[in-house]
């Protein structure tokens, strides 16, 4: 129940967001474990990097501070490393930042941090379902590089705590194409 009302929660904020959006960006990139448990390594489960893809807006107050919403996909998340069938386990994130933007000129290094959720499903065996995590992270974007369109560059730490009674640490990196709409940050 509270996974649902907070999932609508974010929905809806989301959805805010998009409608006074002022950028929109789409990302691809590389997720990593920071650091692997006990219990991964004794279920067979191997968290070996995995693509990660998004969605995110952002909306700016002042020049300096920023909403960003994103929901991004990991096509596969957990890979079998002990003969476990995991490769059709996905994963949905979602994160709600506080940005802070230095910005110069074009070039706007930020950082950001705030809660999401993470939501694995498909086949295999699979030991949580949907998880609270806090990200933490930052990176330069370079603003209106050919009229609207710009690129982003972003490197995020995740912190899932209570998977399996441990707290499991994600690295990702990842690029995309910003979109920038209605006025300048």
């Amino acid at each position: 129940m509270k996974t649902r009302l907070f999932l609508s929660i974010a929905v809806v904020l989301s959805l805010a967001a998009a409608a006074q959006a002022q950028t929109l960006t789409f990302s691809a990139g590389y997720l990593n474990p920071g650091q692997l448990n006990v219990e991964n390594v004794r279920a067979g489960l191997d968290l070996r990097g995995t693509g990660i893809y998004g969605l995110g807006f952002e909306a700016g107050f002042l020049k300096i501070f920023g909403w960003e919403n994103t929901i991004e996909f990991s096509p596969k998340f957990v890979q079998g490393s002990l003969g476990i069938d995991e490769s059709g386990v996905k994963a949905f994130f979602y994160r709600s930042d506080i940005v802070v933007n230095a910005p110069i000129g074009r070039f706007v290094p930020y950082a950001s941090a705030g809660p999401g959720l993470l939501k694995p499903y498909g086949t295999g065996i699979f030991p949580f379902d949907t998880k609270f995590a806090v990200n933490y992270g930052g990176g330069v974007k370079l603003q209106r590089l050919a009229g609207p369109f710009g690129l982003r560059l972003d490197v995020r730490g995740y912190s899932i705590p209570n998977v399996v009674s441990k707290t499991v640490n994600l690295f990702e990196i990842s690029g995309g194409l910003t979109i920038h709409l209605g006025r300048d940050h």
